[in-house]
């Protein structure tokens, strides 16, 4: 008997170490170098967050490439987390249905490539594993079953609507932060008080452009009125605005195309050399349609995504117009971009298998390197997070930054963001700068947990615009 149980503790244990080793505070996280062009996403939708109803139908599509092109087993599970990201206390069985792993089946060989990999794809939820609860959630895929190598992880989030959140975005209370940042207040009604009782622990989480590095987490309501909870604090849900994002457009891998000043290509790929950037901290704010950082697969210019206005700069220039027909005009215009980016992202037959890569190189120019100071490329394709692959280095002969990355085929959003080695803040203000009337999305999650339960459900859910909501 006490050998059995000795067992059973080894098992457990063994167990448990076998998922730590995937808990990077449960972050989006690429553990393989092999591994590229991470795609997470709403089936049919490239632009959206990884965010969806619980019993809706909708799917999550899952895509990445193996560049080592060969065939391997991956596997996957996902975890179910509190609203913090640590690991509920949940058990599989409490919030699968289904299967508690499962293997991913589809993948398939590039073709017409220079660059040979292999793109393996995932839908969820499917036949095999399906949600129960709503809440925060991990997409962890690993090699090798009984070993559990980890190869990435994904987050997401599954919602329920049982109460409604209006929200709107204010300029910055704080004379400090006028002109350079969004405030966001808003409240939850509950119109039959079903969940007043148990108020105390209802809490929201903010993200901006479907970013978790810089969110706003655990914010309780400021006062807890009739039928409503109000979280209209001043000076605390504040973001800093940045400017619209950098593009590049490698669709084409052809010279003429705007912003590529050289192309080389030979039998063992692609060297792209885009036009060098400019720090923008003093510029005056020019609006410049974008995909608030992230970036789309293709390898065909059926649209013209380089279109740039100054539709919104015009307004800027001592303070943002409140005509509601100027806002309105906007807001019909960026939804007309963000639907020509639909058009070129619906992958054509092939476009995914077909898109191949090339080694991209960025500079940023800078009279000196910045003092106890680090420049990262940043956006979506970096996870939105500093990473050693995406730290530029500084040519004093040239007085540029300069960083090599190898990319997809596609149209890519990015920044240059600025870490502080001494008190290890990150910031935009030097390379990008700030202004209240960059575009950004805002995406509110209400959580709840009343008495007895034991993990945070997500009761409310949404996004709001910086143009459409003011």
């Amino acid at each position: 008997m006490k050998q059995y149980i000795t067992l059973l503790f080894l098992f457990a244990f063994t167990s448990s170490i076998a998922q730590d080793i995937f808990y990077k505070d449960n972050q989006d996280h690429i553990y393989k170098k092999y591994i590229k062009t991470v795609e997470f996403k709403l089936e049919n939708n490239p632009l959206s967050y990884p965010i969806i109803p619980l019993d809706s139908g909708v799917k999550l599509n899952l895509s990445f490439d193996d560049m080592e092109g060969d065939f391997k087993d991956y596997y996957y599970t996902i975890v179910h987390c509190n609203a913090d990201w640590t690991p509920s206390d949940l058990t599989k069985l409490d919030y699968i249905d289904g299967f508690e792993e499962g293997d991913i089946t589809e993948y398939d060989y590039s073709f017409n490539t220079l660059t040979d990999f292999t793109n393996y794809t995932l839908s969820l939820p499917n036949d095999d594993m399906r949600f129960i609860l709503s809440g925060n959630y991990v997409l962890q895929v690993f090699l090798e079953e009984d070993e559990r190598e980890p190869v990435l992880t994904r987050r997401f989030v599954v919602t329920e609507t049982l109460l409604t959140t209006r929200a709107e975005i204010r300029r910055a209370s704080k004379v400090t932060k006028l002109g350079e940042a969004h405030e966001i207040d808003f409240v939850v009604d509950d119109p039959s008080n079903r969940f007043r009782r148990y108020s105390n622990t209802i809490q929201a989480n903010i993200i901006q452009n479907g970013r978790w590095d810089n969110a706003i987490i655990g914010l309780k309501p400021l006062f807890v009125r009739d039928k409503m909870y109000d979280f209209d604090y001043t000076d605390k849900i504040v973001f800093e605005a940045g400017k619209e994002f950098r593009f590049i457009d490698i669709r084409k891998l052809n010279r003429g195309i705007p912003r590529i000043i050289q192309l080389e290509d030979s039998q063992e790929g692609y060297d792209v050399y885009i036009d060098t950037d400019e720090c923008r901290e003093y510029d005056l704010h020019f609006f410049q349609y974008d995909i608030n950082g992230g970036f789309i697969i293709a390898n065909r210019i059926d649209v013209d995504l380089s279109t740039t206005s100054s539709m919104i700069d015009a307004r800027a220039r001592q303070g943002r117009s409140t005509n509601f027909n100027e806002l309105f005009a906007d807001s019909i215009r960026i939804e007309s971009y963000r639907q020509a980016v639909y058009e070129a992202a619906r992958n054509k037959e092939g476009d995914i298998l077909e898109s191949d890569y090339a080694n991209v190189h960025f500079s940023l120019k800078s009279v000196m390197p910045f003092r106890e100071e680090e420049v990262y490329l940043f956006g979506k394709m970096t996870d939105w997070k500093l990473d050693k692959q995406f730290k530029m280095k500084y040519n004093a002969e040239t007085g540029v930054y300069q960083l090599v990355v190898p990319l997809k085929q596609g149209y890519y959003n990015y920044q240059y963001i600025v870490h502080n080695t001494k008190n290890k803040k990150i910031s935009l203000d030097t390379t990008e700068g700030n202004n209240e009337d960059t575009e950004n999305d805002y995406t509110i999650l209400v959580y709840y947990r009343p008495f007895g339960q034991s993990y945070d459900s997500i009761i409310s859910y949404e996004t709001i615009n910086s143009v459409f909501n003011r």
